[in-house]
């Protein structure tokens, strides 16, 4: 992978997950709530950690 801190992956069973995932992070984009059609599952702290790190260099917050 060209830049792993970009493209953090969620193992399985994170957030309820049932295979590996990578988090395509420079994909982020806005969603009306009113398209969510399903809840999907929760990230622990832990898990999300490197997707908000992921973030934070994206949008250099």
């Amino acid at each position: 992978m060209a830049a792993p801190d970009l493209y953090p992956v969620l193992q399985v069973g994170a957030g309820g997950l049932r295979v590996p995932s990578v988090v395509l992070i420079d994909q982020t984009r806005a969603l009306d709530a009113s398209r969510v059609s399903r809840y999907l599952g929760l990230l622990t702290p832990e898990d999300y950690a490197p997707v908000h790190a992921a973030a934070r260099l994206i949008f250099s917050v």
